[in-house]
């Protein structure tokens, strides 16, 4: 599928919200700012190939990222999985339901730097999201994938056409409802 390198200031205007997940010595996920000090990410980036819980300390998250440059760093103090997630059972559709962690912040994020997000509340199949995600091979810099589509839904499971890779966990799929963004997933 067809995405849009977010690489310009002007380009990744108004997706400032939406960064890396950095997890010290394991990689990265991408994440989303819900509130000026709090990150929605994956659950499953919260956990180590052991797993275990990584420590705060640990995560780092970066708006907007952008070849080297954030418009905003911040460290983790607390993260939280959502109490379903089991990392020890598998993939399982109570897994993947509740595979949803959130992070907050050392301190927030001022908004008129990254708007925090939304969440859309009533997905239906058909409708076309966008996903903007960091990706391996495409982690310098947010990528925007502007058009796929949710193509079943069944018991708040939801399954897009969207491309997707390693890094791209905890990407906000994202809902164009009026003038901004909305959070569907």
């Amino acid at each position: 599928s067809d995405f849009v390198r977010l690489t310009d200031r002007d380009d990744l205007f108004g997706w400032e919200a939406v960064g890396r997940v950095d997890l010290l010595g394991s990689g990265f996920c991408t994440g989303v700012l819900i509130a000026t000090d709090l990150v929605l990410t994956a659950a499953h980036c919260l956990y180590d190939s052991n797993d275990q819980i990584i420590p705060p300390d640990a995560i780092r998250f970066r708006a907007g990222l952008r070849d080297g440059v954030a418009v905003a760093e911040r460290q983790a103090v607390r993260i939280v999985a959502s109490k379903g997630y089991d990392p020890t059972v598998g993939t399982t559709n109570e897994t993947v339901r509740n595979d949803v962690g959130l992070i907050k912040l050392d301190r927030p994020i001022l908004a008129t730097t990254a708007a925090p997000f939304a969440i859309h509340a009533a997905p239906r199949a058909g409708d076309r999201v966008s996903i903007v995600s960091y990706g391996r091979g495409r982690d310098a810099a947010l990528s925007w994938q502007r058009d796929c589509g949710l193509v079943w839904e069944h018991q708040d499971l939801y399954g897009f056409d969207c491309s997707i890779t390693f890094g791209t966990s905890g990407a906000p799929v994202f809902y164009k409802d009026g003038r901004r963004a909305r959070i569907l997933s």
